[in-house]
């Protein structure tokens, strides 16, 4: 559990400071983790209107294979039933209408490289480019140890400095 940061603006200007003194591998680590962190929301965000899309596509797919399967009853009722229609249908029945993202985006972004990729990246920034990100980042999100204690300079926690 985290804390919100309620602290005065000496103590932000403090934990900025710190944060500027610290290295480029621990700026470019949070740089990296931030990274896929947003990446990782924005494909929770696609999965959740997929997830609507889909619903919707397989409300109106019940719907068309209901009337496909009335149109059987009365074909058969008349004799005009073909087996062409029941392969339609059987297959219909079978079909799991999923739709899905890519591969690359639902892995574990440590396994799949982005991670290595955004740090690399991170190593070619000037170092006040990624304290001014880092810092950005870290102040939205506006966490703490609990106690209020050491600000927390990645989505994770794992990257604090102190007040």
């Amino acid at each position: 559990m985290a804390w919100e940061w309620s602290h005065s603006a000496e103590a932000y200007a403090l934990a900025e400071k710190n944060l500027s003194k610290k290295s480029i591998k621990f700026l470019a680590e949070c740089y990296a983790e931030w990274c896929c962190k947003e990446v990782d929301d924005a494909v929770e965000l696609i999965e959740e209107d997929l997830g609507v899309v889909a619903r919707h596509r397989q409300d109106h797919f019940d719907e068309l294979l209901e009337e496909l399967k009335q149109a059987e009853i009365w074909l058969e009722e008349e004799h005009y039933a073909t087996d062409n229609m029941k392969e339609i249908i059987a297959k219909c029945e079978e079909q799991e209408d999923v739709i899905e993202l890519p591969d690359c985006l639902k892995s574990d972004p440590l396994v799949d490289g982005r991670y290595e990729n955004y740090l690399k990246v991170a190593r070619t920034f000037p170092k006040p480019h990624l304290i001014d990100y880092v810092w950005r980042k870290a102040e939205e999100q506006a966490t703490c140890e609990n106690g209020g204690f050491s600000p927390r300079m990645c989505p994770h926690g794992c990257h604090t400095v102190e007040w």
